[in-house]
């Protein structure tokens, strides 16, 4: 085997070690981005429930009904015109 072919083969050789580094390397963080995508899709999951509830309890303590309740456990009550100024 002559000198030149020998140093082909070892070219060879070190860039299929390479190619085998760079697609393990691929791999390893094609799962590292699968498992942080997952880990965002949980909590956006999460988030979404609580904002659901969030939505429904606001409707809740602002129904009129609600409201109405909540003035009159503070005694409020509706103002007369003769309440009302009006500032100009």
């Amino acid at each position: 085997m002559s000198t030149s072919s020998l140093k082909l083969v070892i070219l060879q050789i070190i860039f299929a070690a390479l190619l085998g580094f760079l697609l393990a390397w691929l791999n390893v963080r094609e799962i590292s981005l699968l498992y942080e995508i997952s880990k965002l899709s949980k909590k956006y999951e999460e988030e979404l429930s609580i904002h659901e509830k969030l939505v429904v309890e606001k409707s809740v303590l602002f129904s009129p009904y609600n409201l109405k309740l909540m003035a009159k456990s503070l005694d409020m009550h509706n103002l007369g015109p003769e309440n009302i100024r009006k500032i100009e």
